[in-house]
């Protein structure tokens, strides 16, 4: 099922069911999704990137 076509799809997150849009975005605003997603999960993250073939690179120290 194309998300463009129907972008209104069911979700559930532990018993919680709900009604969610899939959105389109830039390239920018993907680059700020992720790096939002990694600073407030960085090993949950790291792994969700990983399924999708995203290389993590750790900051140097």
């Amino acid at each position: 099922m194309s998300k463009r076509a129907n972008p209104v799809f069911h979700a559930q997150v532990g018993r919680r069911k709900f009604a969610a849009r899939a959105v389109e975005l830039s390239a920018e605003q993907g680059e700020e999704m992720l790096v939002d997603f990694y600073r407030s999960a960085p090993k949950y993250a790291r792994a969700v990137m990983s399924l999708g073939g995203l290389k993590v690179k750790e900051p140097s120290r």
